[in-house]
């Protein structure tokens, strides 16, 4: 019966729209003082309580990487500042408990060393309380030995220790791990700390919770640097360990660095996966209860002494995230989409117009217009100024300006992962006596932060078009040619590599069958949809246009309940999603307030939200982790920002969606399968292989030896197969024996074995312990040795999203 009105419930909530009052918002909590990771935390009475940690701010490990902050919340008046506490000896992956209203300290790391000096570590043997009543701590007997990377929590009355290991000088490799486990009974005056029953396990970076009167252990890092998704529970009474159901999750980091707790007789974990799990009443398995908004690694989860989860702080796409979000167990509302708003302050004069696009955890904003009026095309209004607006944190930079002013754009991201780029694509312009489209290609630089000298052209002037990526290329669709107060719309589709060494080529059976501009686009399960937008004779476009990248052909979609121009078009959760832009009503344009959900299951339109709780016809929408992004420039004052992340479905069962292909899975390429990617591009005629004037001098020796028949063309299996007989033997960077010494390969290991504070980063003696093992394994030859599969949350640069462009950058 409970199922059924379980799912009887979300069916009405599916189908009904929401009003602009029906959401969660589980951020209505100040941001910390910055961005930490690896920290302690703990909810005494109605304050949350945050020590310590490694800051984002500072890159490597010294005491300038900890935090100073002791700070707490009064989560009864969340728009309270935080409070600033007496730090004592700050430290990153202490552990912060709760009991009987005061703060207990247990072990943690520091270090010895200032910033840019050797790395020196020093794992404490602290253990202290803190009186929130005087404000003053109290030391407590230490610890037997040193201990950090730990993990404790309170099972009635008394403080259990497990994991870690002992960390000092500068000597990674030659650390203790423990293989006790420690009790302390904090009711005894006189108490001291006490070995439990040995754990059949010996790991660190774990979490441990108390719940029905016992310990449990999640996850973690073994001796072997293998990340475990293992579970065991303690039983004080009996003093036995038990083993529990395995961590679960989508990636293998799923198990490493995450964070449990017990609430409202559930016991919960959550990690990288960004899914809230609960333990079944059978503890047999782990339930999947919600999303939460920003997944997070080395982060801390909390609970107050009712229902209400606190997710603090920790890593997200290897940023240091600042926020607290709140999961409420007992409100059964999983299935109400959760809300998160802010401002952002920036420095600059754009109001409308911006180039917008998304990688990782930055939204990057170029170009743009300086006037209200939608038709102000003139020199001094078309704007150079460019921005990253970092979505962990809620900060913005300022960039360096665009090599010229220009709006209406697009914007994609190409390149190997070392050394990516942005490439911002046409859109309009004014050299000085009128406005015009624009053929130029811009490139933006992510790692030197900088644009480089050197200006492509496309094969014409477009702007208003939209661009994806898709098949290691750039799709360029729709549009419209401006010149002056004339122009028109174009039908011819570009596709373009983003290497400067190949031109874009023109896609014939790709043409747009409806001409439209400043419409949404967005690629699901391979197809590219075209909605809305303004077509022939300033007359909205009410078909909407499906193209098949692997059939090559076009056909028509489903139209949507309302056609409009200036719409965004997003996917999340396998759906799309129509937000924003103009109807026409009578004769004159009006804003439109609902946002539809198309799903290609049932082929059919819903309205997803009647009207959201802001204006999100002057918002661009996109996708960001699976949810929808949306970003505007405020309609009345200069210089402001407004964000706001939604997620539609939080009672999803996955986080996030894999990547289709092409140049968005980055990350996920060796190095030999990138070569033969980028080479590919080079293939102008689209015949499926390369002749040695098509790629050039640079990589003419390559082109043959991959030719084995010796008929003067090599084809992409070709070439496959003499990367691979070109790869080097199976040495010390993976298990499998495919000799695969990728970045991301070589990356993982590192980090797993040698980022001793596990703060994401690698400083200069981590690095050194890690040639110094590497050249240990090889003493004859590259062979032997093994490191862990899998990698580690997507970074800036690896995926990319080029947005449509808002309802005010175009002329109407």
């Amino acid at each position: 019966m409970l199922l059924r009105l379980t799912l009887l419930t979300f069916l009405l909530l599916t189908a009904m729209p929401l009003s602009a009052g029906d959401f969660k918002r589980p951020m209505p909590f100040p941001n910390l003082p910055e961005g930490i990771s690896s920290f302690g935390a703990a909810v005494a009475g109605d304050h949350l309580y945050v020590f310590g940690g490694h800051v984002g701010r500072i890159p490597g490990n010294s005491q300038d990487s900890l935090s100073p902050h002791f700070v707490r919340l009064n989560l009864k008046t969340p728009d309270a500042a935080w409070e600033t506490l007496p730090m004592q000896n700050s430290s990153q992956s202490p552990a912060i408990l709760a009991w009987e209203g005061k703060i207990y300290r247990v072990g943690g790391l520091s270090f010895d060393n200032r910033q840019g000096e050797a790395t020196v570590y020093h794992s404490l043997d602290e253990f202290s309380r803190f009186d929130p009543e005087t404000k003053s701590w109290t030391n407590l007997p230490s610890l037997p030995k040193p201990r950090s990377s730990l993990d404790a929590a309170v099972v009635d009355g008394k403080v259990y220790v497990v994991g870690g290991w002992n960390l000092q000088g500068t000597n990674v490799m030659e650390a203790p791990w423990h293989e006790d486990a420690l009790v302390y009974n904090l009711a005894s005056d006189k108490g001291e700390w006490k070995p439990i029953a040995k754990p059949p396990f010996v790991k660190r970076a774990l979490a441990v919770a108390a719940h029905d009167h016992k310990v449990w252990v999640l996850g973690g890092m073994t001796q072997s640097n293998q990340i475990t998704s293992l579970v065991h529970a303690y039983d004080p009474k009996t003093d036995t360990w038990t083993e529990g159901p395995a961590v679960k999750g989508k990636s293998q980091f799923a198990a490493f660095a995450l964070s449990a707790f017990g609430c409202g007789g559930k016991l919960c974990y959550t990690g990288s996966d960004g899914i809230l799990y609960t333990l079944d009443e059978g503890k047999s398995e782990w339930v999947p209860e919600e999303r939460l908004l920003y997944p997070r690694s080395f982060l801390r989860l909390v609970a107050d002494e009712g229902s209400t989860l606190f997710a603090v702080a920790g890593i997200s796409r290897s940023a240091y995230v600042p926020t607290v979000e709140a999961i409420d167990l007992a409100a059964d509302k999983h299935a109400v989409p959760k809300l998160s708003e802010w401002p952002v302050p920036f420095a600059g004069k754009v109001v409308q117009g911006q180039i917008p696009f998304l990688t990782g955890n930055s939204l990057y904003a170029f170009g743009g217009n300086n006037s209200r009026n939608p038709h102000d095309f003139s020199k001094e209004a078309i704007v150079d100024e460019a921005y990253r607006f970092d979505l962990a944190t809620r900060a913005v930079e300022k960039l360096p300006p665009l090599p010229s002013a220009v709006q209406s754009g697009a914007a994609f991201l190409a390149g190997e992962r070392i050394d990516q780029s942005i490439y911002v694509l046409g859109g309009i312009a004014n050299p000085g006596e009128k406005y015009q489209s624009a053929d130029t290609i811009f490139r933006y630089r992510l790692r030197s932060k900088g644009w480089t000298d050197e200006v492509g052209h496309l094969p014409g002037p477009r702007s208003m078009f939209s661009v994806v990526s898709q098949g290691e290329a750039a799709w360029i669709f729709g549009g419209s040619q401006v010149t002056g107060h004339g122009g028109g719309l174009i039908a011819e589709t570009w596709k373009w590599s983003g290497s400067p060494e190949t031109p874009a080529e023109v896609v014939t059976e790709a043409a747009i069958p409806t001409r439209r501009r400043s419409f949404g686009a967005a690629v699901l399960n391979g197809k590219f949809y075209a909605v809305g937008g303004l077509g022939e004779e300033s007359t909205i476009v009410d078909a909407v246009d499906v193209y098949d990248f692997e059939a090559k052909a076009w056909a028509k979609g489903t139209s949507p309940k309302v056609a409009r121009v200036f719409p965004s078009l997003a996917v999340a959760g396998g759906k799309l999603y129509l937000s924003g832009g103009f109807a026409k009503v009578d004769g004159h344009f009006q804003k439109v307030d609902s946002v539809e959900a198309f799903d290609p299951q049932s082929n059919a339109w819903t309205v997803a939200f009647e009207k959201l709780p802001f204006d999100a016809a002057s918002r661009t929408m996109v996708e960001y982790q699976d949810r929808l992004l949306f970003y505007g420039l405020d309609p009345e004052k200069e210089g402001i920002a407004h964000i706001a992340l939604l997620d539609p479905a939080p009672e999803s069962r996955d986080y996030g969606v894999e990547p289709a292909g092409g140049m968005d899975r980055g990350n996920t390429r060796s190095a030999g399968s990138e070569l033969v990617a980028r080479l590919m591009r080079m293939d102008r005629n689209g015949d499926g292989q390369l002749t040695k004037d098509e790629v050039g001098e640079r990589f003419r020796p390559l082109i043959e030896r991959a030719d084995a028949n010796k008929d003067g063309f090599a084809t992409k299996e070709e070439i496959e197969a003499s990367a691979a007989t070109e790869s080097p033997p199976a040495g010390p960077f993976t298990t499998d024996g495919s000799g695969d010494r990728s970045p991301e390969r070589m990356a993982a290991r590192a980090l797993e074995e040698h980022d001793a504070n596990k703060d994401g980063k690698l400083d200069r003696s981590e690095l050194e312990a890690y040639f110094q093992s590497r050249a240990a394994e090889r003493p004859m030859r590259r062979g032997g040795g093994g490191s862990r599969e899998g990698n580690g949350p997507p970074r800036e640069g690896t995926t990319g999203t080029a947005p449509a462009s808002p309802p005010a950058t175009a002329p109407r």
